[in-house]
């Protein structure tokens, strides 16, 4: 049994307004040797962003130490990351590849690199900008061997939108510096590092125009860089033939989310340069 105790008027500091959770079935498995997964996912829409007394999920990870040496993977992403398409495929083909590996999924849906946005948007909350979470989210895991920094879109997309009424859009300069200077934070903790470039968004609903410019000119910056281990190009991978949209083959319907062949995609193909 945990439990956990808050002082009066304790608030949450940053976090993910579509949450949900995986739990066992009904019962008592503290003896056994298999934890047995529901099928049913437990999701929550908090209310308005922090306020405290809204249902919220308090116990987010557990250190298991073990014998078995894997890899312990880190992923600093956005939406994409957050529905699981291309994190949970990837964790089981490596399974299957003899690699055994565990992702830690530290993405937030509509979460910035560069700004923190907490806005009152119905039913999101997007959370502390990765820049700023990622002393919470990733120094606070254990063991931790591999990171992916899968993160920037928003900082393009939000912009002038409901999220963002107000804010500028960030250079790719701004963008580039900020994924070194966590690179370099990862790789002094002793992590093998990779980044992904920014899925196309061309045509997504509300983006101004100009912005494709700023993405296809960070996308160009990190497959120069090699100050990581590798660069894992989401974008080559994903856009349509002779085009800069989505390919309709892994796209959601929103011409900014991938499907699960996207995410099956984009497993298969990073799967190829995670290694030991």
């Amino acid at each position: 049994m945990i439990r956990i105790a808050f002082a009066p008027e304790t608030r949450a500091l940053s976090g993910q307004g579509l949450t949900f959770a995986r739990h066992s079935e009904a019962g008592d498995y503290t003896m056994e040797p298999v934890f047995p997964v529901s099928d049913e996912e437990i999701w929550v829409f908090p209310k308005r962003p922090f306020d405290a007394g809204e249902p919220t999920f308090l116990l987010s990870q557990i250190d298991i130490l073990t014998e078995q040496e894997g890899i312990s993977l880190a992923v600093l992403g956005d939406s994409n990351g957050f529905m699981r398409m291309w994190t949970a495929p990837l964790e089981k083909m490596m399974e299957e590849k003899g690699l055994p590996c565990v992702v830690l999924n530290q993405s937030i849906s509509g979460n910035r690199l560069l700004s923190d946005t907490a806005k009152e948007i119905p039913g999101q909350l997007f959370g502390f900008s990765a820049k700023r979470r990622y002393n919470i989210d990733i120094n606070s895991l254990c063991g931790l061997t591999h990171i992916i920094f899968a993160i920037g879109g928003n900082d393009l997309y939000q912009p002038g939108t409901m999220a963002a009424p107000n804010d500028s859009v960030p250079s790719a300069q701004e963008l580039f510096e900020t994924l070194q200077m966590l690179n370099a934070k990862a790789k002094e903790k002793g992590l093998k590092t990779y980044a992904a470039t920014l899925t196309p968004f061309s045509g997504a609903e509300g983006t101004p125009s100009g912005r494709q410019e700023i993405q296809k000119e960070l996308n160009r910056k990190l497959l120069e860089c090699n100050e990581f281990d590798a660069i894992l190009d989401f974008y080559a991978w994903l856009v349509e033939k002779d085009g800069c949209g989505m390919d309709s083959r892994f796209d959601s319907g929103d011409h900014l989310h991938i499907n699960p062949e996207g995410g099956k995609l984009i497993a298969q193909k990073s799967m190829n340069y995670i290694r030991r």
